[in-house]
């Protein structure tokens, strides 16, 4: 079985103060998280997209060094 590798890190804001995260995986896995700071969404969602930029492109298996 081939490793699943991270391809790509989503969000969304759906609340004032509440955000949401999917990470999908190159065998078509997904996980779901969610991110808030209070009155910083903004500021919470671009730290998601500029630190899930080093997690796409490595195996999803690899929780300890992830």
């Amino acid at each position: 079985m081939p490793e699943e590798i991270i391809e790509r890190i989503e969000t969304a804001q759906v609340a004032p103060r509440w955000g949401l995260l999917r990470v999908r995986t190159s065998g078509g896995l997904e996980g779901f998280g969610e991110f808030t700071v209070e009155g910083q969404l903004d500021a919470s969602e671009a730290l998601v997209h500029e630190l899930g930029e080093y997690f796409v492109g490595q195996p999803a298996g690899a929780l300890k060094r992830l």
